[in-house]
């Protein structure tokens, strides 16, 4: 996880109605905590995680067979973009789950797959550049009762001129974003290199649940591909239901001599 995490505690003592939990992920199996039952739980309007597992302490757990009570305490509740839970969550910090003995705190984990530093088949360390957008976790907690609850997730825009040039002739330049679950969406291109075309690839990534998770088991597939002249310029309007939903979308640039390139990437859950 990235430390330090806000403690939920501190809302609470500052009088606020609810608990906002925004972090950048660091790896795969990142845990994070809250102190203090609550009301509902979703996602908050900055968040890259889509499908997120929130645990919480239930006295009434049980196994399959009703008169057996599960020793773990444990029960969850899984969020999404469409899918908030209004509804108590217990923190329990006066015991402990059983099992494990630690304090019966609320737990938080990203259900989507992260891989922090994924690298494309057949990556050249002696060729190409790899630039990483951070991933983003934003869950807000509520501490009072709520009629109803429609969050959503904001459109994500990415904006660059320059991606990081090749370390040697013949490489590729490569940018990395998070897609969880996005819809749809813009890719705008424009070469204002003044000798070279560029040829510009969109890949959409989903990560598998191989141990660890890496490229060996990834689904890497390419939707969108474009030579694109000197002072030229090409849209890729992606949409989910031609292209398929994605954990990352990887943009390649090849013949890229780390002149001008203006990009803007616009994602949204929006369906077109």
């Amino acid at each position: 996880m990235t430390f330090p995490q806000p403690p939920s505690t501190e809302a609470i003592l500052n009088g606020q109605n609810f608990f906002r939990l925004k972090t950048q992920l660091a790896g795969a199996g990142d845990i994070y905590e809250s102190e203090n039952s609550g009301h509902a739980i979703a996602l908050g309007p900055d968040s890259d995680i889509a499908i997120v597992n929130v645990f919480y302490y239930d006295e009434l757990t049980r196994f399959d067979f009703p008169s057996i009570l599960d020793p773990s305490k444990v029960s969850s509740v899984q969020i999404s973009p469409e899918r908030p839970f209004t509804g108590r969550l217990n923190a329990r910090m006066d015991t402990v789950y059983p099992l494990t003995g630690q304090p019966a705190r609320i737990l938080i984990a990203p259900a989507d797959l992260f891989v922090p530093f994924y690298l494309p088949p057949g990556f050249s360390v002696m060729q190409d550049a790899i630039a990483y957008e951070p991933v983003f976790l934003d869950i807000i907690q509520y501490f009072v009762e709520l009629p109803s609850l429609y969050p959503n997730r904001g459109d994500k825009t990415y904006r660059y001129v320059y991606a990081y040039p090749t370390l040697a002739a013949g490489g590729s330049s490569f940018i990395l974003i998070p897609s969880y679950g996005r819809k749809s969406g813009f890719f705008t291109f424009k070469n204002l290199d003044p000798a070279l075309a560029v040829t510009v690839r969109v890949f959409g990534l989903k990560f598998s649940t191989s141990n660890p998770p890496g490229p060996a088991g990834t689904q890497q597939t390419q939707i969108f591909t474009s030579v694109i002249a000197v002072s030229g310029t090409d849209v890729f309007p992606f949409n989910s239901s031609i292209s398929g939903i994605w954990d990352m979308m990887l943009i390649e640039l090849e013949n890229y001599d780390a002149g001008p390139m203006p990009m803007t990437v616009l994602l949204s859950d929006r369906a077109l």
